[in-house]
């Protein structure tokens, strides 16, 4: 199957926000906890958990920061 371009950024982010929930996980947050560590909505973090918003990498440094996490863990293309 063939991907077009809107739906391999699509895959990205879904698979991005996968590894933010798995790493959530790991360390012992809520959605709710995640977010005031982030001074964000918990809407906020189960949209980048479904891939439904695209932060940009400065902001998913920021995420893997708060997570113990090193970017790349995040971040796999």
């Amino acid at each position: 199957m063939q991907f077009r371009s809107n739906d391999r950024g699509a895959a990205i982010y879904r698979d991005i926000g996968e590894r933010v929930m798995l790493a959530r996980r790991r360390a012992g947050l809520t959605q709710r906890e995640l977010a005031e560590q982030l001074g964000i909505s918990h809407v906020a973090v189960g949209q980048i958990e479904r891939g439904e918003t695209r932060p940009d990498l400065g902001k998913l440094a920021v995420l893997a920061d708060a997570l113990g996490v090193p970017l790349s863990e995040i971040v796999v293309l």
